[in-house]
């Protein structure tokens, strides 16, 4: 995917998720308007096929498990290639990347939220492999773990010194 369509990509997946509210009960955490503020404007969820609509809800639920498209697929009543095929027609982003996003942008807040370690953040968000989320964290996000942990430290840090002033 070309570097230039990281904000695409958020507001794709913020789109389908903005789509089904209700899927967020059990995860009151989850803003979909942390993406971006362009999900104002989001397509009505009865426009969604219903088998779409499914598979997001059923992402939502399991991001963070190691699920596969077949499984999905299965629970729809698809094959693995009609589903990937309808899925990056309705969100024109593939299965895979959503769920990297997804996982990414939940990082992203743990690591801006929490004192945890880096290796059990990444493993917290689905990833088997430090190295691997790492390499996928400063792919979206320009900067390594660490480097935007410190970043949002030391901006929370300068804040707090403004207020003071």
């Amino acid at each position: 995917m070309p570097r230039g369509s990281t904000n695409a990509l958020q507001v794709r997946v913020c789109h389908l998720s903005f789509r089904e509210p209700y899927l967020y009960g059990a995860a009151d955490d989850f803003n979909p308007y942390s993406f971006t503020e362009a999900s104002k404007d989001a397509v009505p969820s009865f426009l969604m096929d219903r088998r779409i609509r499914k598979v997001v809800q059923l992402l939502e639920t399991q991001w963070r498990n190691g699920i596969r498209v077949s499984d999905l697929a299965a629970q729809v009543g698809l094959g693995t290639s009609r589903l990937e095929h309808l899925f990056k027609s309705e969100a024109q982003v593939s299965i895979r990347a959503y769920i990297l996003e997804r996982r990414l942008i939940e990082a992203a807040a743990m690591l801006s939220g929490t004192e945890e370690r880096i290796s059990a953040i990444s493993y917290s968000v689905g990833f088997r492999d430090p190295s691997n989320f790492n390499h996928a964290f400063k792919k979206r996000f320009g900067v390594s773990p660490r480097d935007y942990r410190a970043n949002i430290s030391s901006a929370s840090d300068q804040a707090k010194a403004d207020r003071t002033n």
